[in-house]
Order: C-alpha cells, then structure tokens, then sequence
C-alpha cells in the first residue's frame, strides 16, 4: 500500500512538473521575463482618461517646416490614429469597431493578454498607459459625431495573476462605476436615438445643399454655420463643446464650431481636422482656442469659423459675415494661432501637416 502511494506520489510530482515547464515554455515564446520571487496572488489596476485642460492648454509651438511631409495626405478622419503608436493603436481599433456598444450599460472592450508581454517590461505600464491616453486623445478629435460619448467615463483595467514564478496580465475598458459611456443628457437608449437622428437629418441638409467645387462647398458651410450658431458667452451650457450644442442647439464656443465644421466637411469627403492650441485676437488677447486646418486642392489652409462669426463689435452685432480667418496661409493664420502639439498632458505630442504659405486663391 506504501508502495503504491509512493508511485502516485512520483506521477503526481511528474505530471505538475510537465505542467509547469509547458507553461514556461509557452511564456519564453512571447519573451515574457519571469520573475522567480513572484507568488500566488491577483493585482488589478485602472487608468483614468487625462482630460484636456482648456485653462493651462501646452503651447509647445510647432514649427510647420518641421513637420513630416507624410502628414500632408493622412486621410482626414483617421489623421490622429496614424500617429499613434502599435499600442495606441489596438486601443484605438478596439473603440471604433465597438462604437455601437459603447451605447450600451456596462459594456466591456476585452483585450484579454494583448498586451501581456508589453506589461512584463520594466517599464510597461507606463507605454500602456501613454498609449491609451493617446488613443483617446486620437479618438476623440477623429470622431466630432460621436458628441454623446463621455471620454471621461471610459477606463482602462488591468488585472494579473500569479501562480507560483508565473505572471500573466488581462486588460479590458469597461465604463467608469460601471454605469454607461454616454452624457446624462443623452442617456436612455430613446433619447440618445432622437438626438442622433436629429444632427444627422441637418448634416444631410449640408449635404444636400452643397454645389460646386471643394472651395466653394467649404465657404457654404462656413457661412452657413455662422449664420446657425450664436457664440456661448455663458461658457457653461452642456453641449457648448459638441456638435449637438453646435447644429440643434446653436449655441457653442470655439470646440463646438471646429467639431461642426469638421463633422461637415468629413461627411462631403473633404479633408479636414481639429487643431487646438491657442489663440491671440485683435485685442492681444490669448486664449485656449480651437479651428481647423482643410485640404483644398492637395494645399492645405487655416480656418477658423469662431472668429469669423461677428458675436459684437462696438456695442452691437453685426449682421455681416466675415472672412479674415478662411482658408488662410500660414503667412496670415500662424501670426494669431499657435499650436499645442499636445491634446493631453500624458498623450503624445502629434505633429500637423504645412499649412500654404499664401492664402487661398480663387
């Protein structure tokens, strides 16, 4: 009887000992390090989105020479994503094919062990950690139409567990208190359907109304946007930064005129992007501010429909429409916009395509 324990004893050694050296094996084939004083326990970790900060916006200035000259024909849409890095990248994927869900209550992006080797670097979670920042900060200036998603409520969860010397990492996104992506105001599922088919019906009234060339169509929505919106002085409206608060609402500040004029031009295939850094009016006053740059032509110019929609001028509102921010050359708009080269304090800095020297002419 001895005897028999003794050799169920030995096979039971074996089998666990062939167990173990699989496991090795198949972690030492994704270049996993393994640290022997690792011990049987779980670990979780979640990374909070890093909102931009409109009142200490960076201003590192960009020098448009230096910029890649590869930048100049980024399809527009995806214009933050192909800056990204490997890692920003699956992160960033992950939101766009999961935009449908990112409606619904407590929905979570699995990324399973994608990032498993990446997190047994030294120094691993911090690359995770810039690299989704900077996908959200792609993300967010990519997409205008998505004006119902609160980055803010998206989180980043990391979890490990150990057995023994082995160490294996999951991560996931899943919503902050695990509620919902989405703005209260947007929110339940009826309202949200309402507001979106509502900015759809008026951007395929831009669609519709579009003649001519590319030039042309870019000055309609200018002036048309112009004409719908009123400037938020109050600054404190709920969708002051968004594309509803610009099209059905009308009444924005500067985001929500650039996201506007962006989510337009995007839905008539004309090149276009948010840029946002800071701004210094005819009064010498600076400020953080956002425009866009729009491609005519393989050139590409400034514009900036905040500053030319006339809010007052000496005591009253003028009922003209101006041009002096419209498809300028950096040798007009570089002189009252600086670029941050930073959406986000812990994202990476992205670079902008070369603005035409001269202004746009017809």
């Amino acid at each position: 009887m001895k005897h028999l324990k003794r050799i169920l004893v030995i096979i039971l050694i074996i089998f666990i000992v062939f167990l173990l050296y699989d496991i090795y094996l198949k972690l030492k084939e994704d270049n996993i390090n393994i640290d022997f004083s690792m011990f049987l326990g779980t670990y979780n970790s979640i990374i909070n989105v890093s909102m931009p900060d409109d009142e200490n916006i960076n201003t590192s200035i960009i020098n448009s020479n230096n910029a890649s000259t590869n930048l100049q024909n980024i399809p527009s849409n995806h214009f933050y994503y192909n800056q990204l890095d490997n890692n920003g990248k699956i992160i960033y994927n992950a939101l766009e094919e999961n935009i449908p869900n990112l409606k619904l209550t407590n929905y979570k992006i699995n990324f399973s062990k994608q990032f498993n080797t990446l997190l047994h670097q030294s120094n691993g979670s911090k690359m995770l950690e810039k690299g989704f920042q900077s996908a959200i900060d792609a993300f967010s200036y990519d997409h205008p139409e998505l004006f119902y998603i609160d980055i803010s409520k998206i989180m980043l969860h990391t979890t490990s567990k150990s057995f023994g010397s082995i160490t294996t990492y999951d991560v996931f996104i899943s919503p902050k208190d695990n509620t919902n992506y989405l703005y209260s105001e947007f929110y339940p599922e009826e309202k949200l359907e309402k507001s979106i088919n509502q900015v759809n019906k008026i951007r395929d009234s831009f669609i519709n109304g579009a003649t001519g060339n590319n030039y042309n169509k870019v000055l309609q929505v200018h002036d048309t946007l112009i004409n719908m919106i009123e400037y938020d002085t109050s600054y404190s409206k709920n969708n002051t930064y968004n594309i509803y608060g610009a099209l059905i609402e009308n009444s924005v500040v500067c985001e929500g005129y650039a996201k506007a004029f962006k989510y337009i031009l995007d839905a008539l295939d004309i090149p276009c992007i948010l840029v946002s850094g800071t701004g210094t009016n005819s009064n010498g006053d600076t400020e953080a501010h956002m425009w866009n740059y729009v491609q005519i032509n393989n050139s590409w110019y400034g514009v900036d429909v905040t500053w030319d929609d006339p809010i007052i001028v000496g005591g009253f509102i003028k009922n003209t429409i101006n041009h002096n921010y419209f498809c300028k050359g950096s040798n007009t708009f570089n002189s009252s916009h600086i670029i941050s080269n930073k959406i986000s304090s812990d994202g990476i800095e992205f670079s902008y395509p070369e603005l035409s020297i001269n202004d746009y002419k017809k």
